[in-house]
């Protein structure tokens, strides 16, 4: 599971050269990496996610987790979400 979200992420900060946060990514690419050499594969979701808010932190990245949000569409609230993790929160989007 970790594994697939490091491989899509990778792939993600390597194709886009005009990144925003591109030190922020490359921080959270290595701590996941960091986690899956660290702790291989067998644990449930919690047990990395908990690592990797570790890991985040000592690179001097801000985390939270299980991050209540109001979901919009068009000024309106449709619903409810709950995040595994938000690093370095910037602003609440609405849209």
């Amino acid at each position: 599971m970790i594994i697939d979200f490091i491989n899509n992420l990778r792939r993600f900060i390597l194709g886009n050269s005009d990144l925003i946060y591109e030190e922020a990514s490359q921080k959270i690419l290595d701590s996941a990496y960091e986690v899956q050499n660290t702790l291989g594969t067998g644990f449930l979701e919690k047990v990395y996610e908990n690592a990797l808010v570790i890991c985040l932190k000592e690179k001097g990245l801000q985390v939270t987790q299980q991050d209540p949000l109001k979901i919009y569409f068009k000024g309106n609230i449709i619903g409810d979400y709950v995040t595994d993790l938000i690093v370095n929160k910037k602003n609440n989007y609405r849209s």
